[in-house]
């Protein structure tokens, strides 16, 4: 077993965490990470993990300065800088390693972060100057004339400079439904997408429609890279949201787009589900035949006979959606309690296709998938949770002529999704958020007061573009977040 394993198991061991569940969402405080990846860590089996998943354990089992340093070490990474600090004031210990990650991030050069450290530590001064008590009665005066215009500096957010800016322009594509001028930045894509975090790779399947209408010879290409990726511990994730994508794909690139439907080796469920869907719309554009798309379905090669049960009911269901709507849902509300998990995801997944005909009925059920039990955990399992994240865009599309008890479902939804425990629940409330503000503001301010809290940084990069379309309607609450966003950043 390694030297990091060895000294990860021990730190566990002495820590106050009785199962590697617990740490995990400690450490999910921090970073996103799973148990399987820490699992993986303590048993040997990987070697090699990032800075940010290692300082996220590190913070969830509250390790002293030297026994991260030790475990910095370990891994690879330049211990924290000296101890001419408070260590026990955790925003401090916070900020000098986002520096000295930042000071380690490759292609910044020295002069480069000379400037980025001058520019902190005069934002340090502003705000040090405006909570003196000889300011504070000056600013309360001049508080209505200049309301707030220190938001226009970004958060110094935990994301690394290139990553931050790609997040910034997968966000900036995604609250855009047309076309978006950024064309020129595609190569940094293709980078990523083969490159790239999980999350990034993500946020590019999520937008490779939108991509399509800009450059569709370079989405589809994107698409074919990410039509492989196999992640350890999200495994053929990605895969799954590639397909999803295709019915878009089609128009640009139909035999590409199509070979991205082929069944292949470490596919899972979830892809079968995207396949039958992707083929579904196909067919009810008039885009494929029926005898294309059977073919297309026959070369899923599904091991479990449960999953094949489950493939024959969407399949079904799907064809009840069209062809007769309101025996669809009336389907889906006798089987929303199914012990069975997957039939549960596929009624959430199959749900927002009825949400303009039946609005509150839909919107009831999805809800009813957000509940929480007694013990304060939600009674669903996250697969089931996520799916209804996913169904954003079509729930905020009601916004504009939705009745009161429309709006007031959809208020708490947004709740929900922004309270939930599942940071990519979270993550994909981030990505509709500025779209969200700019629909219903009210509603915006409504999710932001809990997620302008979230420790996710991904969660925080995104927070922060909304917030800067709250600066006019609410200046005194949009100064509220910039200084939560500081403080959780800082």
């Amino acid at each position: 077993m390694s030297q990091l394993a060895e000294l990860l198991k021990k730190f566990y061991k002495e820590s106050h965490y009785r199962s590697l569940a617990e740490l995990t969402r400690s450490a999910q405080n921090y970073a996103s990470i799973s148990q399987s990846y820490i699992k993986q860590l303590m048993g040997g089996i990987r070697q090699n993990p990032s800075y940010d998943k290692l300082m996220a354990m590190a913070r969830a089992m509250d390790l002293s300065r030297e026994a991260t340093n030790q475990l910095l070490e370990t891994a690879g990474f330049s211990p924290l800088p000296g101890s001419g600090y408070d260590a026990s004031t955790p925003q401090i210990q916070r900020i000098l390693e986002g520096l000295v990650q930042l000071r380690q991030t490759p292609g910044i050069p020295a002069t480069a972060f000379e400037a980025i450290a001058d520019g902190f530590l005069g934002m340090v001064e502003g705000i040090r100057a405006a909570f003196s008590p000889e300011l504070s009665g000056r600013i309360a005066a001049t508080k209505e004339e200049k309301p707030g215009p220190a938001l226009r500096v970004l958060p110094a957010v935990s994301l690394p400079p290139a990553e931050g800016a790609l997040d910034d322009l997968l966000g900036d594509i995604l609250s855009h439904s047309d076309g978006h001028p950024l064309s020129n930045l595609f190569s940094q894509l293709e980078q990523a997408a083969s490159e790239g975090r999980w999350e990034t790779k993500r946020r590019i399947t999520e937008v490779l429609p939108q991509l399509a209408q800009i450059h569709p010879e370079v989405a589809i290409r994107l698409a074919s890279v990410l039509r492989g990726d196999y992640h350890p511990d999200y495994r053929a994730d990605i895969r799954r949201r590639v397909v999803e994508a295709v019915p878009a794909l089609y128009h640009y690139h139909p035999d590409e787009s199509l070979n991205l439907l082929l069944w292949r080796e470490q596919d899972e469920v979830y892809v079968a589900m995207a396949i039958l869907e992707a083929l579904h719309d196909l067919e009810s554009s008039g885009l494929a035949t029926t005898a294309v798309a059977d073919r297309y379905t026959a070369a899923l090669h599904l091991e479990e006979p449960l999953h094949d049960e489950v493939i024959a009911y969407l399949k079904n269901l799907l064809q009840a959606v069209r062809d007769e709507p309101k025996t669809a849902l009336a389907q889906m509300q006798a089987r929303q309690d199914d012990p069975e998990r997957l039939i549960k995801i596929v009624i959430q997944r199959t749900a927002p296709r009825l949400l303009r005909q039946y609005p509150q009925e839909i919107l009831a059920m999805t809800l009813y998938a957000l509940r929480w039990n007694d013990d304060g955990f939600p009674v669903e399992h996250q697969n089931i949770r996520r799916p209804v994240s996913k169904a954003l865009p079509q729930i905020l599309e009601l916004l504009p002529e939705a009745s009161a008890e429309v709006r007031e479902t959809i208020a708490q939804i947004l709740r929900g999704l922004a309270q939930d425990p599942d940071i990519h629940v979270r993550r994909a409330l981030g990505d509709a958020l500025v779209r969200l503000v700019n629909s219903d503001a009210d509603l915006g301010v409504d999710a932001m007061d809990a997620l302008v809290q979230d420790q996710d940084p991904y969660v925080q990069q995104r927070t922060w573009h909304a917030l800067l379309q709250l600066i006019d309607l609410y200046p005194d609450k949009a100064q509220e977040y910039y200084l939560k966003l500081l403080t959780s950043t800082a």
